[in-house]
C-alpha cells in the first residue's frame, strides 16, 4: 500500500505541472533564450538541456520538470528552425533517468517511502546513473536520431505555431539586465 504522503506528492507534481502547460508561463523565457542562442549549435542546446533537466529533476520531478522544459524547447525548435523531436526527446529520455534523489521521479518516491534504503545510498548509485544516461541519450540523438526519428529535417506539421504559443517580439535580453539582486 503506498502511503498518503506519497500520493500528495505526485498530485502536486501533476497539478503544478498542468499550471505550468495552461498558462504558458515560460513563452517569454523561451523568447529570450531563442535570441541568446542564435550562434550556438543545436547539439550544445541539446547538451545543455539534458544536463540542465537531470540536474533539476533531482530537486522538483520529472513530471514539473519536463512541462516546463517541453514549452521552452518546443518554442526554441521553432525559432531555430529545428525538428522539435530533436531537442524534447532527449530532455524527457534524461529527466526521467534522474534516480538520484526520492522527489525525482513517482518511483523513487515510492521505494524511498518503504524505507528500504537511506538517501546516501540512493546518490551513491544515482550520481552515475544519471552521467551515463546524459552521455549515452545526447550520442543516441545525435547519431540514430536522424536515421530513426528523421530529425534532419523540420517536418511540416511543425511549422505552424498557435497564435497563443508564439514567442512574443516584444521580449528583449535587456530584461534580464532589469533583475534587482539581494545580497545578504
Amino acid at each position: 500500500m503506498i502511503p498518503w504522503n506519497v500520493l500528495i506528492v505526485i498530485g502536486g507534481y501533476i497539478a503544478l505541472s498542468s499550471g505550468i502547460k495552461s498558462t504558458n508561463a515560460l513563452a517569454g523565457f523561451a523568447g529570450v533564450l531563442s535570441k541568446a542562442t542564435v550562434d550556438v549549435d543545436v547539439w550544445k542546446i541539446v547538451l545543455l538541456s539534458t544536463i540542465l533537466a537531470t540536474i533539476c529533476t533531482e530537486f522538483i520531478g520529472n513530471i514539473v520538470v519536463i512541462s516546463a522544459f517541453f514549452q521552452i524547447l518546443t518554442l526554441l525548435a521553432d525559432a531555430k528552425s529545428v525538428h522539435p523531436h530533436f531537442l524534447v526527446i532527449p530532455m524527457v529520455y534524461a529527466a526521467n533517468m534522474s534516480l538520484m534523489l526520492p522527489i525525482a521521479t513517482p518511483p523513487n518516491l515510492v521505494f524511498y517511502s518503504f524505507k528500504v534504503t537511506k538517501i546516501s545510498d540512493m546518490i551513491k548509485t544515482g550520481w552515475m546513473v544519471n552521467l551515463v544516461s546524459i552521455f549515452f541519450v545526447n550520442i543516441l540523438i545525435n547519431t540514430y536520431g536522424y536515421y530513426i526519428l528523421g530529425i534532419g529535417t523540420m517536418p511540416n506539421w511543425a511549422q505552424a505555431v498557435e497564435v497563443s504559443t508564439a514567442i512574443p517580439t516584444n521580449v528583449t535580453v535587456t530584461a534580464i539586465e532589469s533583475l534587482t539582486y539581494i545580497h545578504v
